[in-house]
């Protein structure tokens, strides 16, 4: 009678065993649910290129909510646009070729250049103090004495493109210029006579080169290959 009770005992126990094993197997083989808007969110950050990363903020009270720090409790996304700069660029370049939303213009001469404040303000600190006392609403006429039309010309394209390519024989006046104005990038800048001269060197040693070039290709290889065809053929 023992040995029987023992016997269902241990038929128990296995049975036990046996079904928390199944259990267990079939918690791990549940199917992890997938977030299918996540899942569009990070495929439609790839194509427009924008760069996704993952991290944890702290819900804080502001009183402003337009220059406050943006934050959350919850886990936060952070999107960002990769070619913003670019894209930025481009945009102020194109604003200023068509002249669109311009509150300022500029004189010099006897030639009208419209621009925008916030941009003349970003490259300049002189423009900023300037813009931040004129009344909101009002479109500045701003006359530069002793500045050439084509000297104001370049330095706005300077300032909304970031380059300009120009003669060496105009870079003294763009650098005055730009350092009256206070331009960031040109106001301290320094030209020199031997920084001069080593430009003025290079555009020799440029011209040499293109003239050998020139000679090698129009003069010394069509002969010779006019006098390899003859020798082969004749």
């Amino acid at each position: 009678m023992m040995k029987i009770v023992l016997d269902n005992l241990k038929q128990q126990q296995l049975n036990r065993n046996r079904d928390k094993i199944i259990s267990q197997t079939n918690l791990c083989q549940v199917p992890v649910p997938v977030n299918v808007n996540f899942v569009l969110l990070l495929v439609w950050s790839l194509l427009c290129g924008l760069s996704i990363d993952f991290f944890h903020s702290l819900d804080t009270q502001d009183s402003s909510i337009q220059h406050g720090p943006l934050q959350f409790s919850d886990p936060c996304v952070r999107m960002r646009w990769t070619d913003h700069s670019d894209t930025f660029l481009k945009t102020f370049s194109l604003m200023y070729n068509e002249e669109s939303y311009t509150d300022v213009t500029l004189v010099a001469e006897t030639e009208f250049f419209k621009a925008h404040r916030v941009i003349l303000s970003s490259a300049s600190e002189l423009f900023h103090q300037m813009f931040k006392a004129t009344p909101h609403g009002q479109h500045p006429l701003i006359f530069l004495k002793d500045v050439k039309a084509v000297e104001l010309r370049i330095l706005l394209d300077f300032i909304y493109k970031g380059e300009v390519a120009i003669p060496p024989s105009l870079i003294p006046a763009l650098v005055k210029v730009g350092g009256e104005l206070k331009i960031r990038g040109l106001c301290d800048f320094v030209w020199n006579d031997s920084m001069a001269a080593s430009v003025l060197q290079g555009f020799q040693n440029c011209k040499m080169l293109s003239e050998i070039l020139y000679y090698l290709f129009h003069c010394i290889l069509p002969r010779f290959f006019v006098s390899f065809v003859i020798f082969f053929v004749l």
